[in-house]
């Protein structure tokens, strides 16, 4: 995607972070930020905002290939497992660890991180468990992670393109958004 970017615009300067949606969007609001992908959630106040829906994604529990499975497990069962969840205050993480907590998963087994990068080392090297987007279980195009079937619901991310209605958007950043969205209907289409 950022390749047929470039080629349109060769000059743009490209800048990507890595966070929750929700902490980009002071950034959003007072045009610092031209736009942010991420996940939605019911919570957000995103009034003064464009919001352009991208895809969805289910939530999975995630483990190590080195991890064996013997059939469909509880979070209540996994008590004692150390865990690894992205640090937010609001959306489906906040969800997702007060259902954690919800099954007895104490806080002190969980460790938070803005880093997806931390989070697939620490389920890879140091066999801790994850919750994440079923679309992003094959980090750089590892097949070192294993979805574990659980009882328990777990909620589906809802991806989308959010910017400013304050702000006019540049054209530049309007086609990358446009090419996120032909690139996340390609990715559905490929997926069924």
């Amino acid at each position: 995607m950022i390749k047929k970017f470039k080629e349109v615009f060769p000059k743009a300067r490209v800048s990507m972070y890595e966070a929750q949606l929700s902490s980009f969007l002071p950034a959003i609001r007072d045009g610092r930020l031209d736009f942010a992908i991420g996940t939605l959630s019911d919570e957000m106040l995103l009034q003064d905002l464009h919001v352009e829906p991208l895809f969805e994604s289910e939530f999975v529990l995630v483990a190590s290939k080195t991890r064996t499975c013997t059939g469909p497990t509880t979070l209540a069962s996994l008590t004692h497992e150390q865990w690894v969840m992205p640090q937010t205050d609001m959306g489906y993480y906040k969800e997702l660890l007060t259902t954690l907590q919800d099954n007895h998963i104490s806080i002190e087994n969980i460790v938070q991180t803005d880093s997806v990068v931390t989070i697939y080392n620490l389920v890879l090297n140091a066999d801790y468990l994850t919750v994440i987007p079923r679309d992003m279980i094959a980090p750089f195009g590892s097949d070192q992670f294993i979805v574990l079937p659980v009882e328990d619901e777990l909620p589906v991310a809802r991806y989308a393109a959010v910017w400013s209605k304050n702000y006019r958007i540049k054209k530049s950043a309007s086609v990358l958004v446009e090419l996120a969205k032909q690139y996340s209907s390609m990715n559905i289409e490929r997926r069924r």
